[in-house]
């Protein structure tokens, strides 16, 4: 809650969080200075509901007690009138149906000192036309052992494209993904980044993961040693042509060293060298491997 109080033409302001990190709070009182002042005109309490407290005339060296329950709801009139351009739209309306879904995993029992869970940082969406039809499409990343979903868009909203590629990396957790020509075959392909807090560093289920599309909106898994060689918890990527040669090449930025927090993990610059991926940071940027 928010407390103001008013005195004497001046005003004073105190937050009360009970809540103060993983496993600290503070006192549920807030205390106020007046000096000489002898009575407060107004004491103020604003709820996180929205609901008001007011109390009046109060005499220093008091303690006040407030119950939301008796608080009221303020009369507020809005003077502005306005057009908005966008209207809200349920994601059924346009056939998305789609429940992300977490493990119950509890990522403080062996870092007690994180400020918040690292384990489900998602869901991530990458949009791009996949098939060719002048629409676009999207992909929706999945928890860890949850498929990430296709869906494909149509003049009646979007359906679901089932991969099987996709399938097969479920039980990793996707972090961000994007759609890209990799192979410059004039279709775009996906990167997706796997990130979470679940297993020990250098996992292999912290593999990224390239998809080759078929310009049909088929993925296949595109065999890519070097990604099974640097397994990092991720968590985006953007897609750049650093050398100029008309490949796109990657930049995966990684996030955390899994139960290791505070410490970070090193980014990655991969080349796209004419269909092949090389690791190329040590040379080309060293200054992703320690820069937090």
């Amino acid at each position: 809650a928010k407390v103001t109080i008013s005195y004497a033409e001046k005003q004073q302001f105190n937050e009360i969080k009970r809540v103060r990190g993983y496993m600290s709070s503070q006192e549920n009182a807030a205390h106020f200075g007046i000096g000489t002042t002898t009575v407060i005109d107004t004491v103020k309490v604003e709820w996180l509901s929205g609901k008001i407290s007011y109390k009046y005339n109060i005499k220093a060296n008091s303690f006040l007690t407030f119950s939301e329950d008796k608080a009221v709801v303020p009369n507020v009139k809005s003077s502005l009138a306005f057009n908005s351009f966008f209207s809200q739209k349920n994601a059924t309306d346009f056939n998305l149906n789609y429940s992300h879904q977490e493990t119950t995993y509890d990522d403080f029992e062996q870092e007690i000192l994180l400020p918040y869970k690292q384990s489900n940082t998602g869901p991530f969406i990458a949009k791009a036309d996949v098939n060719g039809d002048g629409k676009e499409d999207i992909y929706v990343g999945g928890g860890s052992r949850q498929t990430g979903t296709l869906f494909l868009q149509t003049e009646n909203g979007f359906v679901k494209n089932p991969q099987q590629s996709f399938e097969l990396a479920k039980e990793k957790e996707d972090a961000e993904s994007v759609f890209f020509d990799f192979d410059n075959d004039n279709d775009l392909d996906l990167y997706v980044v796997s990130g979470g807090n679940e297993y020990g560093e250098s996992s292999s289920y912290y593999a990224d993961r390239l998809y080759i599309n078929d310009g049909k909106g088929n993925f296949e898994k595109r065999n890519t040693p070097i990604l099974q060689s640097f397994p990092k918890s991720g968590k985006s990527v953007t897609i750049l042509d650093f050398d100029k040669d008309g490949d796109n090449d990657i930049l995966v930025g990684n996030r955390i060293i899994p139960h290791n927090y505070p410490k970070f993990s090193a980014s990655i610059l991969y080349e796209n060298d004419n269909g092949v991926l090389k690791n190329v940071t040590n040379t080309i940027a060293p200054e992703l491997e320690n820069f937090g």
